[in-house]
């Protein structure tokens, strides 16, 4: 194995914001990694109860951990990352939410890849669930692996776990960063900005990543839940409009058939019809290969046959 010395630098940015029941747990998750070259910068966000004593404890120990203090909260985790990103000094960038927890080889398998894979610029890997302290796995996550579906899938949701991300810095520079006009949802935002700007990016089937189920994350905070549902359909009207114009509405409608919602029977015709003429217009303006293209009509024609099932079920 090539000497710390000759590996490249990894900087692991965490925003924080009261989590001093986890930071611990999180920062030992790196501390245990088997890749040697890494630093580590946690941005605290205006935190209120004993999160930043609890890293500074760390630092006193461990001189590769750095500490970010926000006395004004910038209202979610992007701002934070972005100050954390400015500071780094890594080729590589990797996130971790400061309530989760990295398995000691996540660093070596994501650098490992990029290295070998020069022509993505970042890579997230697959994660367990468990539950809010640790005690239980309730189950796997996982996204495609293959580039044709995964790409096509990204128009109408995230593809890769944010917390779980390994991105060049160059990349993440190019494109200014995170966005804090898409709070709470700038972690899907990011995902389309990159791969709209050239920057591939890429998923492995391994485990790597522990995702704890909070339910006090900003993601799932009731405040910010009527926000994100509009930033959403926002970053699906833009996805799609390239491939053909779309109203808000419509917008909102596909993303409630995307994501399981009941719908009313013209309301899911209707969405079958988006779908389809979306994954139709996506393989001819792509100019996609016969053989890939059919990963992405299957995969349309899965979605339309269990919608229609799910219906019969629910009115029958």
């Amino acid at each position: 194995m090539p000497s710390s010395k000759t590996q490249p630098l990894v900087s692991v940015i965490s925003a924080a914001h009261n989590v001093e029941k986890y930071i611990g747990e999180t920062i030992e998750s790196i501390q245990k990694q088997t890749y040697p070259n890494w630093e580590l910068i946690i941005a605290d966000d205006a935190s209120t109860d004993n999160t930043v004593s609890v890293v500074e404890s760390y630092i006193r120990r461990d001189q590769r951990i750095k500490l970010i203090r926000r006395n004004v909260s910038g209202g979610g985790p992007g701002p934070a990352l972005n100050d954390a990103t400015a500071l780094a000094k890594g080729v590589y960038v990797a996130i971790q939410d400061s309530d989760d927890i990295s398995l000691p080889t996540r660093l070596d398998e994501e650098v490992a890849f990029l290295e070998k894979h020069k022509e993505y610029a970042g890579v997230s890997c697959s994660v367990e669930l468990m539950s809010e302290d640790g005690s239980t796995i309730l189950g796997i996550k996982r996204k495609s692996t293959d580039q044709t579906l995964l790409l096509f899938l990204l128009l109408l949701r995230p593809q890769f776990i944010h917390g779980s991300m390994l991105v060049t810095k160059q990349a993440l520079t190019d494109i200014g960063g995170y966005d804090p006009a898409y709070v709470p949802v700038d972690d899907y935002e990011i995902q389309c900005r990159l791969v709209q700007k050239g920057k591939a990016l890429a998923n492995l089937d391994s485990v790597l990543y522990k995702y704890r189920m909070r339910g006090a994350s900003i993601t799932h905070h009731e405040s910010f839940a009527p926000r994100a549902a509009t930033l959403v359909i926002d970053i699906i009207q833009n996805n799609i409009i390239p491939y053909f114009s779309i109203s808000k509405a419509e917008a909102d409608m596909l993303l409630q058939y995307i994501i399981d919602k009941p719908l009313r029977f013209w309301e899911t015709l209707a969405s079958i019809r988006l779908h389809r003429k979306l994954a139709r217009m996506y393989i001819s303006k792509n100019n996609i290969p016969k053989k890939e293209a059919a990963k992405i009509l299957t995969f349309y024609k899965n979605e339309r046959n269990h919608h229609i099932r799910s219906y019969i079920k629910r009115y029958a």
